[in-house]
């Protein structure tokens, strides 16, 4: 059973799907057009902002109790 002209992709499509699995394979960061960022969905914002407030109050505990006498 013959595919119609239709199914078929164009020669520019097959040229693209080729450079997108050259980049994945690469893992994008071979001539600095990757992204290379990583996503932080909503729960790793709020782990992030609880990690950064508990060490802020934890540091400014222990700097209050310092003494500077050394």
């Amino acid at each position: 059973m013959q595919h119609s002209e239709w199914v078929k992709p164009t020669t520019e499509e097959l040229h693209e799907l080729e450079v997108n699995q050259i980049e994945e394979a690469k893992g994008g960061n071979g001539n600095g057009n990757g992204n290379n960022s990583i996503p932080i969905n909503g729960g790793m914002w709020l782990v992030l902002l609880f990690v950064i407030i508990f060490g802020l109050w934890k540091q400014s505990r222990i700097s209050r109790f310092s003494t500077s006498e050394s």
